[in-house]
């Protein structure tokens, strides 16, 4: 135990060393390439060389300047396994050489709960102590995101993937898989995210206001020119669904296109758990991956839950690793290794919704930032309901430890340059009057196509605390039933056209839907789509009137 524990410290140490090498090159800035996107850095083992080497060739072309070092370089000792700080000397050489910081790290291979494994394909990592609040956790979980703490303050300066592979055919696999995501064309109906909110199973109290409160949490800061598909796993809500349905329905969801995709709830390294309940318990496990296709890749999935991240798990892949390697999976998965706090990771969803489309447009740029913002986050009402939600092994938890422990607990499995598919902005106008809407805007070099929509305003929402709990097997017409209140709660988009178009001055004059009459807090959303991948959107408010409507 005694040497464990000096272990743990030396790989700690090993991290805040790096900090301190790295900081130089923070002063002088990043390295950048011919496109100014700056350092990528891909740290791997010689059998996964080759497939490294397609990864460095996909980045090259996208413009990024790569490095790529072999870790066996930085073995002292060539005869035993490799040690974790060896990835400080490729880090190192890296910088050195080129003269900057990297923009971002890439571990290429896998890792074991072994720390003295001698696998071939084995990327080490860090082992950092854990502030446990149960007698049952583990004292240790796995890090690569604290190689990105170039200034040891303990938050993410640099965003750190990893890609969890064990052969060079694996490797070649997720760059066939990220390369068809990235040339995905954006399309009106996939400006959205894709949310599955579990329910919390605490207690009452906080049982009735955790949907509620990540719904305001949405309506508050997620961009306009996004919509949000709701899932929930509690069954007093609309947007829920039977069990056994939903994981299917969010997995389908994902792939048929959005910006990214959340999943709030439990977990464990096989599992997502969006109700514990035994009447209710809704799962998603790697064997709901056999019905997804494997044709189109599905945006960035974060879990904001459990130990989904484990990679290191002795047992099989876990099921971040399980969604990251399907074709048709996530093209990135950000996920914890071990217990995740609830508080924390309530301050992590806040830290989402405030920074996508503010900070970057890569995952891993959006997730840093997020991740600054909500070590900074307080809510006392929050704070009050959760701290003690899961346990204490001390009179008074420690909040600020659990605000330590955050950042590095979760992982990037995947690449962290993996483009976020936001559209560019757009200036619009639009008003209604008489039952006719009028939409102007000047389009940008490039557009080929234009699709102009309403997105209407949900209610605020209230927990329908009388609604029946639905029986534990439901027949085909309650089935329905549900799939329809599911749908109609998250239609909120009417479209108005979908039209080809050409840069510059843009006018549209149509009937208001019949649909929209009366209703209130309504924004016009235009989407331009141009001809070689790029996409612009805007919004702009409205108010509805039934008797016509003014602007």
């Amino acid at each position: 135990m005694k040497s464990e524990g000096r272990r743990v410290k030396r790989e700690t140490a090993v991290c805040v060393g790096c900090a301190s090498v790295l900081v130089c090159a923070l002063v002088a800035g990043s390295a950048e390439g011919a496109d100014g996107k700056g350092l990528y850095l891909i740290v791997t083992r010689r059998a996964l060389a080759a497939g490294a080497e397609t990864l460095a060739a996909y980045r090259r072309e996208t413009g990024y300047d790569v490095a790529v070092e072999a870790l066996e370089r930085s073995s002292g000792d060539a005869a035993g396994p490799l040690r974790v700080d060896a990835i400080r000397g490729c880090i190192d050489r890296a910088v050195a050489s080129r003269g900057g910081r990297p923009a971002f790290i890439v571990l290429c291979g896998d890792e074991t709960e072994q720390v003295d494994a001698e696998a071939d394909w084995r990327m080490p990592a860090v082992r950092v102590p854990l502030y446990r609040w149960r007698l049952n956790q583990r004292t240790t979980f796995t890090s690569d995101s604290c190689w990105g703490d170039l200034d040891g303050d303990g938050l993410p300066d640099v965003p750190v993937g990893r890609v969890p592979a064990r052969s060079s055919e694996a490797v070649r696999a997720y760059v066939d898989k990220l390369r068809r995501y990235e040339a995905q064309e954006i399309s009106a109906d996939a400006l959205r995210t894709v949310l599955w909110m579990g329910i919390p199973g605490y207690d009452a109290k906080s049982d009735a206001l955790m949907t509620p409160i990540a719904m305001e949490t949405v309506r508050r800061y997620l961009p306009g020119v996004l919509t949000c598909w709701w899932l929930s796993g509690d069954p007093r809500w609309p947007c829920w669904l039977p069990r056994d349905e939903q994981a299917g329905r969010f997995l389908a969801e994902m792939q048929a296109g959005s910006v990214f995709n959340l999943f709030c709830g439990h977990g464990s390294a096989s599992k997502a758990l969006a109700n514990i309940s035994k009447s209710m318990r809704t799962a998603m496990t790697a064997d709901d991956l056999r019905g997804l296709p494997s044709g189109r890749p599905s945006g960035p999935l974060v879990f904001l839950a459990c130990t989904i991240g484990r990679f290191e798990w002795s047992k099989g892949p876990c099921l971040g690793e399980a969604l990251w390697a399907h074709p048709g999976g996530p093209v990135v998965v950000v996920a914890a290794s071990t217990q995740s706090h609830p508080l924390t990771n309530y301050y992590s969803a806040i830290g989402l919704a405030r920074t996508i489309g503010q900070s970057g447009r890569t995952i891993g740029e959006w997730w840093v930032a997020a991740q600054r913002v909500a070590y900074r986050e307080f809510s006392p009402v929050v704070e009050a309901m959760l701290k003690d939600a899961e346990g204490k092994l001390e009179p008074r938890i420690d909040v600020a430890k659990l605000r330590r422990d955050q950042p590095p607990m979760f992982n990037i499995l995947g690449d962290p340059a993996c483009r976020l598919r936001l559209p560019e902005p757009l200036a619009v106008d639009a008003e209604c009057r008489d039952g006719r809407l009028t939409v102007r805007s000047s389009l940008p070099e490039g557009v080929r196509r234009v699709a102009v929509g309403v997105l209407l305003r949900r209610d605020r929402p209230t927990l329908a605390g009388d609604a029946p709990m639905p029986s534990t097997s439901p027949t085909a017409a309650a089935r329905s039933d549900r799939r329809g209140r599911l749908d109609r709660f998250n239609a909120l988009r009417v479209a108005v056209c979908d039209m080809p178009a050409s840069p510059g001055t843009f006018e549209l004059d149509r009937a208001l839907p019949a649909s929209l009459a009366g209703r209130s807090g309504a924004k016009l959303r235009l989407v331009a789509v141009g001809s070689t991948g790029r996409t612009w959107a805007g919004v702009a408010d409205l108010v509805i009137e039934r008797e016509g409507a003014t602007r």
